[in-house]
């Protein structure tokens, strides 16, 4: 058996087409055919892995140069505005002084402090006047002819007034002022009329120079507002009505002071010195 394996194995093989003097052993064949395949094998991966990078060249430097070109262009104009913006506003500071003139919808017909029923009545005479207390820019009430006040119940109200504050005429504010303002208010000379806006007071008693005092028919929480609105409000020198032609004259001691009245045309006030008056560039 072992000398029929060794003469198998040993056998000559004559391809097809060759003469019988070009034999060969099958163990030769097999070898020469293994080699032969082997070198096409890696001629072909040789072959794929150097046909890959030659697209990939152009498709790199396609997308680097327009890139750089795009982002940088835009950015230089900045700087200039930016700098400009920040530094205009800076020049100067508020003085006090000047003159300020502005446009009414229509006259104010007249400067009656009392019972005015137009809107205009007051544009002409807001300055010109105060009231006991006043509105801040919260619409919180604070002190104004009057320095503080109390209510010792719901049908007393209890006034202290600075002292010292002076009319533009040069006379100063007192309790008896407060009297006559306050009740002549309830029911004010023509060409004013009653408003329905007036608080429930009975009447004022003077309790002594700075200080007055609201009997009230009965308890009311619109004082306060009544005062500080200030349309209706506002504290003048006792007798005024008397004194002066309320009509184209107020006298009071707001920020600013009457100079003239012309109707039909203009109001021109100057500011009250004898007050802190608002700066006025």
């Amino acid at each position: 058996m072992e000398t029929k394996g060794k003469a198998n194995e040993d056998r000559q093989v004559r391809p097809e087409g060759h003469e019988t003097g070009s034999t060969i052993s099958r163990r030769r064949f097999l070898k020469s055919l293994a080699l032969v395949a082997g070198g096409a094998v890696v001629t072909s991966i040789a072959a794929a892995c150097g046909a890959t990078p030659t697209p990939s060249a152009p498709a790199a430097a396609a997308t680097t140069a327009p890139a750089a070109q795009a982002t940088t262009a835009p950015a230089a104009p900045t700087k200039p505005a930016a700098a400009a913006a920040t530094t205009a506003p800076a020049a100067g500071s508020p003085k006090s002084g000047g003159k300020l003139v502005w446009a009414l919808e229509s006259d104010p017909v007249n400067l009656i402090p009392y019972g005015g029923v137009s809107t205009s009545n007051q544009w002409g005479k807001e300055f010109i006047y105060d009231s006991l207390v006043e509105w801040d820019k919260d619409l919180k009430v604070q002190p104004a002819l009057a320095e503080k006040w109390e209510t010792p119940d719901d049908k007393t109200w209890i006034w202290h007034l600075r002292k010292g504050v002076k009319y533009h005429d040069g006379n100063e504010v007192t309790a008896d002022d407060v009297k006559y303002s306050i009740e002549l208010q309830a029911n004010p000379p023509a060409p004013g009329i009653k408003v329905g806006f007036y608080p429930k007071v009975d009447n004022v008693e003077v309790v002594d120079k700075y200080t007055a005092k609201f009997n009230m028919k009965s308890s009311d929480p619109t004082v306060l507002g009544y005062l500080g609105w200030a349309r209706y409000s506002a504290i003048i020198p006792k007798g005024l009505y008397d004194k002066v032609n309320v009509l184209t004259t107020g006298i009071g001691t707001g920020p600013f002071k009457l100079v003239e009245y012309t109707g039909n045309d203009h109001v021109l006030l100057t500011k009250n010195v004898t007050t802190q008056p608002p700066d006025i560039d």
